[in-house]
């Protein structure tokens, strides 16, 4: 869990992308909740609406958090995990952060993941 929330050290492609699958799966899971809900009665459906947005948001910092980590694997500053938020340049985010391998060996940001330098980052990659 406090993976999810730390924005120390580095992860892998493959750690980027479950990760990333997993908090999109939660959201849609939201959004189902929220429109079943919705079906139900008008009132159902605002509670279901706070509920999605309040899951959502808790999903924002480890989302956030992933991002920095693999920007770190990538030996760059975390503040590039910003790009997420310009449009039509997250595309150069994801691209970077979803396929480009990261820095091989150790970095300023820690242990190349791949290499199992760091037990709790290699065991996510």
């Amino acid at each position: 869990m406090k993976q999810l929330y730390s924005f120390e050290g580095r992860i892998g492609r493959k750690a980027f992308w479950l990760g990333t699958l997993g908090i999109i799966a939660a959201v849609v899971v939201a959004q189902i909740l929220m429109v079943a809900l919705a079906a139900v009665s008008e009132t159902a459906g605002m509670i279901g609406a706070v509920v999605a947005m309040v899951i959502c948001l808790a999903l924002l910092i480890p989302s956030i958090a992933l991002s920095v980590k693999r920007w770190h694997d990538l030996d760059k500053s975390g503040w590039f995990a910003l790009l997420g938020f310009v449009p039509l340049v997250n595309l150069y985010a994801l691209v970077m952060c979803g396929f480009v391998q990261g820095t091989q060996g150790t970095n300023q940001f820690g242990n190349d993941p791949l290499q199992g330098g760091d037990m709790r980052l290699a065991r996510a990659a």
